[in-house]
C-alpha cells in the first residue's frame, strides 16, 4: 500500500502530479477542487477563515481549498465515530470546515478498511492551538474499536518541532507531537529515518541544535531559503506501523510544483512476518506468539535459547549494563551509534520471574537512548517510547544494555525479543512495553 502526504499549495496542476504518482491513499492539504475524475476525492474544497465575512460557511469562497483524501478505492466520510453515553450517534466533524477530514478507504488486501485522516494546522490562529482543537474533535476515532485499528493521520501541521532550541514556540509544538503519540500513533518518518552520510551532515542546516542527533526531514521550503524546516508528518496506528516498509521525503528540485515536499510511505501486510501470506497482520502476530507449541521452544528459536536476565542477555550479545544514573552523568560515549536494540533491567527481580522492564530499538542507538533518558529527565524531546519506565520507583538505578544489529533491521530483532519474552511470561510484554 502506497501512501502520500502532500500540501498541494492550492495548485490545480498538482492533481496531475498526484495522478502520476498513483498512490493508494493520498492525505492532502491546501487541495483545490479537482477536475472530473472517475473516483472523486473526499474534500470540502473550502476552508473557513476566522476573518470570513460570510455568515454561512456554505456560501464562503474566501479559501477555495481544504484538506482532502484521495484514493483509487472507495472513500466514505466518517460521521459516526462519536456517540453519547447512551449510545446515540452525535455530530462528528470539524468545527472549522476544511481543517481536517476523516474517511474510510475500502478493501485493501491484508488490511481491510483503512481509516485516513488529513489534518491541517491553520495559520490565521496559532497553529498549535488549531491542531489541538482538531485533535480534540477527532479523538473519538482513535479509541474506536474499528476505526482506530488501521489508522493513518497525516498532513501539514505547521508544527516546527525543529525550531531553534531557545525559541519559545518549540516547547509548545513538541507538546502537539507528544499528544499525537499519546493516542498510540507512530511517527513514520522517525520510524524509518536513515542516518545521513558525512557529506549530508556537513551541509545540513537544521536549526534545532541537535547536531548529529537530528532526525528531522526537510518538508517545507520558505521562499528561496535552504533552512530545512519540517512542517509535514505521517503517523500510523501500531498495527500499520508494524507493517511499514519505507517512509521518506521527496527532495526539492527546480521542477517542484509546491513549497512542500511529498512524504512517500509503503506498507506491506507481509512485512512483519517476512514472508508472503494472505492473512491479516493481526493473525500473523497471533501465530508468532502462539507457535511453536512449546513456549520454551519458541523462546529458544527467537532468542538463541537465552533467558531474560543479565547472564542470559550477555550470552546473547548484549553489552553495556550501565545504570541510568551513569548515562545521565555522561557515559553515552560508550553506546554505539549504529542500528541496534536496547533493554532496561531492574537490579532486583520484579515482577517475579524477570528483571526486564523495557525493550527498545533504534537506527542510531546512541541518539535513541539519549532521547529515552532525556524524556525520563523531563526534557521536551520528540520521542517518548518506553515512557512507563519512568513511573517505576528507583528508575535511576535501572540498568541499560544494548546489542548491535549491523546486518539486521533492529525492528525485526525487537519484534522477536518481545515475542520471546511473552512466551516466557504467560503472554505478557515487559511492563513498559504495555502498549504493544
Amino acid at each position: 500500500m502506497q501512501v502520500v502526504v502532500w500540501n498541494m499549495q492550492k495548485n490545480r496542476r498538482n492533481w496531475k502530479v498526484l495522478a502520476d504518482l498513483d498512490p493508494d491513499i493520498a492525505l492532502l492539504c491546501e487541495a483545490p477542487p479537482p477536475g472530473p475524475t472517475s473516483r472523486p476525492p473526499l474534500g470540502d474544497w473550502r476552508t473557513r477563515g476566522l476573518d470570513c465575512p460570510h455568515p454561512d460557511e456554505r456560501t464562503c469562497n474566501c479559501r477555495p481549498w481544504s484538506t482532502a483524501i484521495a484514493s483509487r478505492n472507495q472513500v466514505d466520510r466518517i460521521g459516526n465515530a462519536r456517540r453519547s453515553r447512551g449510545g446515540r450517534t452525535l455530530h462528528y466533524g470539524p468545527s472549522r470546515q476544511g481543517s481536517w477530514i476523516a474517511g474510510s478507504v475500502k478493501d485493501f488486501r491484508g488490511f481491510g478498511t483503512i481509516t485516513a485522516i488529513s489534518l491541517y494546522g491553520l495559520l490565521d490562529e496559532r497553529s498549535d492551538a488549531s491542531v489541538h482543537r482538531s485533535l480534540s474533535e477527532m479523538a473519538p476515532i482513535f479509541d474506536h474499536r474499528i476505526f482506530g485499528r488501521h489508522l493513518l493521520l497525516g498532513g501539514d501541521l505547521n508544527i516546527l518541532a525543529n525550531a531553534r532550541r531557545d525559541d519559545p514556540v518549540r516547547g509548545r509544538h513538541l507538546v502537539v507531537l507528544n499528544r499525537i503519540r499519546a493516542y498510540g500513533l507512530i511517527d513514520c518518518l522517525d520510524e524509518r529515518f536513515s542516518e545521513r552520510t558525512g557529506s549530508e551532515s556537513a551541509v545540513w542546516k537544521c536549526p534545532c541544535g541537535l547536531g548529529g542527533d537530528c532526525r528531522h526531514s526537510w518538508t517545507h521550503r520558505h521562499g528561496l531559503s535552504d533552512i530545512p524546516y519540517q512542517d509535514d508528518y505521517l503517523f500510523a496506528s501500531r498495527a500499520l506501523a508494524d507493517c511499514l516498509v519505507s517512509c521518506s521525503v521527496q527532495p526539492f528540485n527546480e521542477d517542484s510544483t509546491s513549497d512542500h515536499a511529498q512524504i512517500l510511505a509503503t506498507f506491506d501486510p507481509n512485512h512483519l512476518a517476512g514472508k508472503p501470506s494472505s492473512r491479516s497482520p493481526r493473525a500473523g502476530r497471533a501465530e508468532a506468539t502462539a507457535r511453536p507449541t512449546s513456549k520454551r521452544a519458541q523462546s529458544a528459536r527467537s532468542f538463541g535459547g537465552s533467558r531474560f536476565n543479565r547472564k542470559g542477555l550477555a550470552r546473547a550479545g548484549f553489552e553495556g549494563f550501565v545504570t541510568v544514573r551513569d548515562l545521565r552523568a555522561g557515559r553515552f560515549a560508550e553506546v554505539p551509534n549504529g542500528p541496534g536494540v536496547y533493554i532496561v533491567l531492574l537490579r532486583d527481580r520484579w515482577p517475579k520471574g524477570t528483571q526486564l522492564v523495557y525493550i527498545g530499538k533504534g537506527d542510531r542507538l546512541r541518539a535513541r537512548l539519549k532521547q529515552f533518558i532525556d524524556f525520563g529527565s523531563g526534557r521536551p524531546v520528540g520521542h517518548w517510547g518506553g515512557r512507563y519506565t519512568w513511573q517505576i520507583k528507583g528508575s535511576d538505578d535501572f540498568v541499560v544494555a544494548w546489542k548491535r544489529t549491523p546486518s539486521e533491521d533492529p525492528r525485526a530483532v525487537e519484534v522477536r525479543l518481545l515475542a520471546a519474552f511473552r512466551a516466557e511470561n504467560a503472554g505478557m510484554p515487559p511492563v513498559a512495553n504495555i502498549a504493544r
